[in-house]
């Protein structure tokens, strides 16, 4: 054909539009998206979005969740009920309403009156509500509690009360709300209620109960799988949970002196007792342990008065066995620690945090024989500070860990001379040390011995206070060990000049030495005039931000990389080290 030339034809493109020109994306969304969104924002805040077009005049009245705040509004009660009553009336009642929140203020000024409320609750009911959460005050919460355990669409609960009175209700009629599987009550409640409003839900999963003050809870439920409960001063706990899974049980100040449970399928369990009283009997901690044998993950913590506990009670061993714990967290100060006599075959996680003194070191290391068997291992030691220099008498602690990968180890510097162990198979290590002096610097030497087969190193430092000069963190160059595989290395410390000299004795110790990484942490120079600021300036190269606070050196296998990092880390020395 003539004029044609058998090319195709050109595409075009349509030019961008100008960039005055505003695009409406929120247009564009679909109704159950905005819904969603709006649903994320306080009520009186979605209802000001009905003046952005004629699409959102009503659609917040449909949003699938109603939030009110009394606190965060202005300080009105009256023009609060009026906003609350016209989201109410206002609201589309074909759309199904997911939850409701209130939260009224803690002036007791401010408090809503009683009529308005049970009409919100009335009207919510009708709409079919999901879920409720509450903050009132208890007098309030408690004439609503029969009416919002009428509402059978309930199926999430969530009451909290920011006084503590105890109000004694009773049981009028049954409780309607069947459906109802999660419950929160922040409430003191008495026990015999308590009782049959648990047992009066056949399908609740989820329970949690705080600040309870009855000296003695009873309850039960065949359906419960998650339990979580804070006792204050309880003297008799009673638990039958035929289902129960995870457990938590706060006891402030704990008063115990019965417990008894029946949880056979339970894998997950916390006991945290706060101010563990003198006069507990052994028994109840035993029998509180045994209802954890069959546990996969045990969070244990005992908090005593001053660290001590009456020996009257406590001379006989607790022989237990936990055949499937894989994960321990241990916290205590109790310094019977002899007395935990465990067998954990499959433990393969401890996080311990132990404070004792210098007595109670054999009970220590007799109890870390226990959790031989761990791959990771977070190791903290806390005390006084007047009880320091008494540990440098004590025995040392032999200890074998042989499947150790991961070890995390906090403590004052002075006790690295206690940790004596063998790890074999360590590969990662997280060191923090604290109140740095350099009297306790020769122990280091030891202790980084015991890390020489690391591949990643992260070393914290903190220097003390009363410290006046700077000194070598590590060690002197003729001790520092080799580190064959050290691969990465992170150190956290005051940089002054003696500890860029350790790091580049490290470096010449540590052949397959890949990154480096340095942050310099400013020294107690604040809490000591006495100190000289200009000993412990950071002696680190600029970096890229034009500072002095960290440096990063990758690439150091390669021998000019290395060679280049001790260049730049000798150039701000007033004595340079020598090249390798």
């Amino acid at each position: 054909m003539a004029g044609t030339t058998g090319l195709p034809p050109p595409i075009t493109v349509d030019p961008p539009p100008p960039q005055d020109v505003l695009i409406d994306w929120l247009s564009d969304l679909p109704d159950l998206l905005l819904l969603k969104i709006l649903s994320f924002l306080p009520t009186h805040l979605a209802a000001q979005t009905s003046c952005l077009s004629r699409r959102f005049r009503h659609l917040w009245s449909s949003s699938p969740s109603l939030y009110f705040d009394c606190c965060s509004l202005r300080d009105d009660t009256a023009w609060f009920i009026n906003m609350v009553d016209q989201a109410l009336r206002c609201r589309d009642s074909s759309a199904t309403l997911e939850s409701f929140c209130l939260k009224t203020s803690y002036n007791s000024e401010r408090c809503l009156p009683l009529y308005p409320v049970l009409g919100w609750i009335d009207r919510i009911n009708e709409l079919g509500v999901r879920h409720i959460d509450l903050t009132m005050d208890t007098g309030t919460a408690y004439q609503l509690f029969w009416d919002i355990f009428s509402i059978k669409s309930l199926e999430s609960l969530h009451i909290k009360t920011f006084d503590l009175e105890n109000y004694s209700h009773g049981f009028e009629t049954v409780i309607a709300c069947t459906r109802l599987k999660s419950l929160y009550l922040w409430f003191n409640m008495d026990s015999p209620d308590l009782t049959q409003l648990i047992s009066g839900l056949p399908v609740l999963e989820y329970l949690e109960l705080w600040a309870v003050e009855q000296d003695t809870v009873d309850i039960s439920s065949p359906s419960v799988k998650t339990l979580k409960m804070e006792c204050r001063c309880c003297k008799l706990i009673k638990l039958d949970f035929p289902k129960l899974e995870t457990l938590r049980l706060v006891s402030h100040p704990c008063k115990l002196e019965m417990f008894q449970g029946d949880m056979p399928l339970v894998s997950k369990v916390e006991f945290r007792l706060s101010y563990f009283h003198n006069n507990m009997p052994l028994l109840v901690l035993e029998r509180m342990l045994k209802t954890a044998a069959n546990a996969k993950e045990l969070k244990l913590s005992i908090q005593t008065y001053n660290g001590t506990c009456v020996e009257t009670y406590l001379k006989c061993e607790m022989q237990l066995c936990f055949p499937r714990l894989e994960c321990l967290q241990f916290s205590c100060n109790m310094c019977n620690l002899h007395l935990f006599q465990w067998e954990m075959p499959a433990l393969r996680k401890a996080n311990i945090c132990l404070s004792f003194d210098k007595r109670f070191v054999p009970a220590v290391s007799s109890f870390l024989k226990h959790i031989a068997n761990v791959v990771d291992l977070n190791f903290t030691i806390e005390t006084y500070v007047h009880f320091e220099n008494t540990y440098l008498r004590c025995s040392e602690m032999q200890l074998s860990f042989p499947r150790l990968e991961y070890l995390e180890f906090s403590c004052r510097m002075c006790f690295l001379e206690l940790f004596q162990a063998e790890m074999p198979v360590l590969r990662k290590a997280d060191i923090h040390l604290s109140n740095a002096k350099e009297e306790f610097v020769p122990p280091v030497s030891g202790f980084l011995k015991l890390l020489a087969n690391v591949v990643d190193l992260k070393l914290i430092v903190k220097d003390d206070m009363d410290q006046l000069t700077p000194f070598n963190i590590l060690v002197p160059y003729e001790s520092l060990p080799l580190f064959p595989c050290l691969n990465n290395f992170e150190l956290s410390t005051p940089c002054h000049e003696a500890t860029i000299k350790d790091v580049i004795n490290l470096l010449e110790n540590a052949p397959v030495l890949n990154c480096l990484k340095m942050h310099h942490r400013d020294p107690c120079i604040a809490r000591n005039k006495d100190k000289k600021k200009m000993y412990w300036r950071s002696k680190l190269p600029r970096n890229s931000e034009g500072n002095f606070q960290h440096s990063c050196f990758t690439d150091l296998h390669n021998r000019d990389e290395k060679s280049h990092a001790i260049k730049l880390l000798s150039r701000r020395l007033t004595s340079k080290k020598r090249k390798i």
